[in-house]
C-alpha cells in the first residue's frame, strides 16, 4: 500500500439492532468475518451499519459489546448522502452495496476519490424467485416483480459500472456482473476454517458407512421458511417413503414453517423417519453431526442464494442433492459435489436420492469431491483472496469510471447525481425488508 496504512470499510447489507444495555445485535458469521478482516488487514477496518428497531429471522444473532469489537462499530442512525459521505471519506477502499436503501455508494466513493467494491450475492434471477416464494398476492407479486427488474436496470448495474471491482459470492452474480468492472472476484462464502474441516481419516469413516447400504441418514439445516423450500422436505421424505426407500431424515433449524412441518409429519404417518431437530451450535453440534453421522444433505432451495450452507456442509464431507437453483447448479459446474432435479420437484429429487441409495460409490465419490471444494474454499483462503483482491484495488487506487454499458445487451440507464428523495425512507424501509 502507498504511504501510511490505508483503513478498509465494509457497509454490509445487513442491519444491527441498539439494546437498550448498549450492546448491539449482529449475526455472529458477520462478526467472525469482520474480525478476520481485522487480523488480517493492514491497516485500521470498520464496519458502517444502518440501525433498524427489529431483528431479522437469521439464527445466529448475537449481542456484542461495541467496545469489545476488534474492530470499529460505527453506526448510521441517520442514513443520507451527507453523513454516509462523511464516514467513507479518507478509506484505502470501501466495500458493500448493491442494496437498494443505500444506492449511490460507488458515486458517494466517487465524490471523495475513494475506490469502491461492490458485494454481490442475489442476482436478478434469485432475487425474482425469492419474490415469489413469498408472495401469493398476484398485486403484490406483480409490484415486488417490477421494482426488483427496476432496480436491476436503474440502480445495480449503473452503480457497478461506476465501481472499481465486484467480488461476486457464487457464480450467478459473478456470470452476470463480472463484465461491468474492471476487477472482478468468485468466491464461495463459508465460516468453516481449516482446523474443522473432516479429516481424510474422518472422511474414509463416513464413505465406510455409506458403503454398508444402511438406512440412508439425510439432514437439512437453515431457516424453516418458504424462501429456503423447507415446505417441501416433508414432500421429499413422503415421495422416498413411497418408494419404498430406507432413510431417516433430520432437519435442523426454525423459523416460519416449524409448526407446519411438524403437523405434515404427523399427517403424513412420518414421525419414524423425519424429526425435528431445532437449532442447534453451529460450530460445536451441526459440524460434528454432519460430519460423523450423515450420509447425504437434502437442499430444497427453490433460488439461488449462494448460501454458505453449502461450503459448510461440504466441509464435513458430506455431498448435496438439491434442486437445480442457479447457485448450487453452479457449484456442481465447477465439481461433482453433488446432485440436481428440477426447481420444486420434490418427485424428482426423491429419484435422485433412491438412485444413491442404489449406487453407494457415486455417493462416496460425491463426498470426496465435496470435501476436496470445501478445502479449497475454506474461511481462511476464502477470506486471504478477498482481502488480497481488496488490497490491490486500494493500492492502485480509484480509477476515473463511467457506466459502461452490460455486454448482455440490457440498456443502460443513465443516473442523476445523489438524491438525498431517495435515502429519507431507508431505516423504516430497511426494518421492513431485512
Amino acid at each position: 500500500m502507498r504511504g501510511q496504512k490505508q483503513s478498509l470499510v465494509v457497509v454490509p447489507a445487513l442491519a444491527a439492532v441498539e439494546r437498550s444495555d448498549g450492546q448491539v445485535l449482529i449475526t455472529k458469521k458477520f462478526v467472525e468475518g469482520m474480525t478476520f478482516y481485522a487480523e488480517a488487514w493492514d491497516g485500521p477496518v470498520t464496519a458502517l451499519m444502518a440501525v433498524v428497531e427489529k431483528p431479522t429471522d437469521n439464527l445466529d444473532g448475537v449481542a456484542v459489546d461495541p467496545a469489545s469489537l476488534p474492530f470499529k462499530l460505527t453506526l448510521m442512525r441517520t442514513i443520507d448522502p451527507a453523513s454516509v459521505t462523511k464516514h467513507l471519506a479518507g478509506a484505502g477502499v470501501v466495500l458493500g452495496g448493491p442494496f437498494w436503501w443505500l444506492r449511490d455508494l460507488s458515486a458517494l466513493c466517487a465524490e471523495v476519490n475513494v475506490p469502491s467494491v461492490y458485494n454481490t450475492e442475489y442476482s436478478l434471477t434469485t432475487r425474482l424467485q425469492i419474490v415469489f416464494a413469498n408472495n401469493a398476492n398476484p398485486v403484490r407479486l406483480l409490484r415486488r416483480s417490477l421494482w426488483e427488474v427496476n432496480e436491476e436496470l436503474g440502480h445495480y448495474r449503473p452503480e457497478l459500472g461506476l465501481a472499481d471491482g465486484v467480488q461476486c459470492n457464487g457464480t450467478p452474480t459473478f456470470e452476470a456482473y463480472r463484465g461491468l468492472t474492471p476487477e472482478p472476484l468468485l468466491y464461495f462464502d463459508t465460516r468453516v476454517p481449516d482446523a474443522e474441516l473432516a479429516s481424510d481419516e474422518q472422511l474414509g469413516r463416513a464413505n465406510a458407512r455409506r458403503r454398508q447400504r444402511k438406512p440412508l441418514r439425510l439432514a437439512f439445516s437453515g431457516r424453516l421458511n418458504a424462501t429456503k423450500g423447507a415446505g417441501d422436505l416433508v414432500k421429499v421424505a413422503a415421495e422416498l417413503d413411497r418408494r419404498r426407500v430406507p432413510f431417516q431424515m433430520d432437519i435442523y433449524g426454525g423459523g416460519a414453517l416449524e409448526g407446519f412441518l411438524r403437523s405434515e409429519v404427523q399427517r403424513r404417518g412420518l414421525p419414524e423417519r423425519v424429526a425435528l431437530k431445532g437449532v442447534v451450535d453451529f460450530h460445536s453440534q451441526l459440524m460434528p453431526i454432519l460430519r460423523d453421522q450423515i450420509d447425504l444433505f437434502v437442499c430444497c432451495h427453490p433460488q439461488g442464494d449462494p448460501s454458505c450452507t453449502y461450503l459448510e456442509t461440504m466441509s464435513a464431507g458430506v455431498p448435496i442433492v438439491g434442486y437445480a437453483n442457479e447457485a448450487f447448479a453452479g457449484l456442481v459446474r465447477q465439481q461433482p459435489v453433488g446432485w440436481t432435479a428440477p426447481l420444486s420437484n420434490p418427485g424428482r429429487l426423491a429419484d435422485e436420492i433412491a438412485r444413491l441409495h442404489a449406487d453407494r460409490e457415486a455417493l462416496v465419490a460425491g463426498a470426496v469431491a465435496a470435501l476436496d471444494l470445501a478445502r479449497q474454499h475454506s474461511f481462511e483462503r476464502t477470506f486471504r483472496r478477498r482481502i488480497d483482491h481488496l488490497a490491490a484495488i486500494a493500492a492502485r487506487g480509484r480509477r476515473p469510471r463511467t457506466p459502461r454499458a452490460p455486454k448482455d445487451g440490457l440498456p443502460r440507464i443513465s443516473r442523476s447525481s445523489p438524491s438525498s428523495s431517495r435515502w429519507a425512507a431507508a431505516p423504516t424501509a430497511l426494518a421492513r425488508w431485512s
